[in-house]
């Protein structure tokens, strides 16, 4: 319903080789049980600035702890005091490797994405609107395919789409540097010969895109499973600093807001309510966020690693916090 036009938000999940539909998530309104609510990056970033004062343009360089707080440093030379540091710097967070370690780095997901978009007519979104409103995700053998919608024209003529089809590597370090390398034309041929025996419903979109919008410099998946402790203090993580996952359990985003709730809800009780030294409610809020962020990171790779969707919609691997509040960026 976030995309111009009246229809629920259906994530659609898809035997790849075949084009059998396997299930669908959401397709019911955002106040009933199970919906799917596809969220815009760009929008969902503007809706939550809208009332802060967010200072851009500072790298972070190093943070140092006292008695009285945290002061975090940036690399032009300026710094800023508080009484915690929460590292949301995403999944090369400079927070996190001065917290965990020069261990803590993220590793790449043995699935390597190749990235397009493009607007379809509509003869041709409307097949896959039919039946993911809001995304497709589909599998076959060592690939696993993810279409998803950004906006549809008012008139509904045109839809802007975008995928990332990924493959299964034995060596995705080898093979991400390759992607992050290659020319279009090398990405788009080898998303053609990856598509080429799947049905049209889900080749279609390569095919149309051509070389011009394939993405060079793709997105690249990344996985950090966080420890069951991280060292006390006035600093933790949160998002995907703290839990990088692929995105085949679509808990990534769900996984950072979760989180920013929690921390917020517990942050105002310790402060407002009991005068609490904030350490404690960071340590609680800690309690919650990495046992959850672990086994969202796991349940993704096994997800992604399987191919097997229906797993989460069949219970085998414990979605259900995940299905209850579906939020698709």
């Amino acid at each position: 319903m976030n995309n111009g036009v009246p229809d629920l938000d259906v994530l659609a999940l898809l035997n790849g080789s075949t084009g059998e539909h396997l299930a669908s998530l959401g397709g019911v309104p955002i106040d009933h049980p199970g919906f799917v609510l596809r969220v815009g990056r760009e929008r969902l970033r503007d809706f939550l600035w809208a009332n802060l004062t967010v200072t851009t343009g500072k790298k972070f360089s190093h943070y140092e702890e006292d008695d009285d707080g945290v002061v975090a440093f940036f690399q032009d030379g300026t710094s800023v005091r508080g009484s915690i540091l929460i590292g949301a710097d995403g999944a090369h967070s400079y927070v996190r490797s001065q917290l965990l370690g020069p261990s803590s780095q993220p590793v790449a997901s043995s699935l390597v994405p190749i990235v397009g978009e493009c607007e379809l007519p509509r003869h041709l979104y409307e097949p896959m609107h039919e039946v993911g409103t809001a995304a497709i995700i589909a599998t076959s053998p060592g690939v696993r395919y993810l279409i998803g919608l950004r906006s549809i024209q008012p008139d509904r003529s045109f839809a802007n789409y975008y995928y990332a089809l990924c493959f299964y590597s034995k060596n995705p370090e080898v093979d991400s540097v390759w992607a992050q390398t290659a020319s279009k034309q090398e990405l788009y041929d080898k998303a053609v010969k990856i598509t080429k025996d799947m049905p049209s419903l889900l080749k279609n979109i390569i095919e149309y895109t051509g070389v011009d919008n394939i993405m060079t410099l793709p997105i690249k998946f990344l996985e950090f499973a966080p420890p069951e402790q991280i060292p006390t203090g006035r600093v933790t993580l949160l998002g995907d600093s703290a839990h990088s996952m692929i995105p085949f359990c679509i808990a990534g985003a769900n996984s950072a807001i979760q989180d920013a709730c929690d921390l917020g809800r517990i942050l105002g009780r310790k402060y407002t309510e009991d005068g609490s030294d904030l350490r404690l409610a960071l340590r609680e809020y800690e309690k919650l966020m990495l046992p959850r962020g672990r086994k969202n990171v796991l349940q993704s790779r096994a997800v992604g690693k399987s191919g097997n969707l229906m797993s989460m919609v069949e219970g085998r691997v414990d979605t259900k916090d995940l299905l209850a509040r579906q939020v698709f960026i």
